[in-house]
């Protein structure tokens, strides 16, 4: 939905379509699935094959969510 296309257009070349979202909204994208494509806008890309079935679980997303950005808040500066 955010990229307006359908999903077996992203699934087609979703490299691509990731890296494009990331840079054009100046964000970091962490699109889930079999494997997991991570983008920054700086156009680097990587891909993290690890993992397990239990993941497909309802919630994990919430939780990566969380893991994230308890990550990113670690080098913020509270003045």
């Amino acid at each position: 939905m955010l990229l307006d296309i359908s999903i077996a257009e992203l699934l087609s070349a979703p490299f691509h379509f990731i890296l494009e979202f990331a840079r054009k909204y100046e964000v970091y994208v962490v699109f889930k699935g079999k494997n997991t494509i991570i983008s920054s806008p700086y156009g680097n890309q990587a891909v993290e094959t690890s993992g397990n079935p239990g993941l497909a679980k309802g919630g994990s997303g919430d939780v990566l969510t969380g893991i994230t950005l308890a990550m990113i808040m670690q080098d913020q500066r509270i003045s």
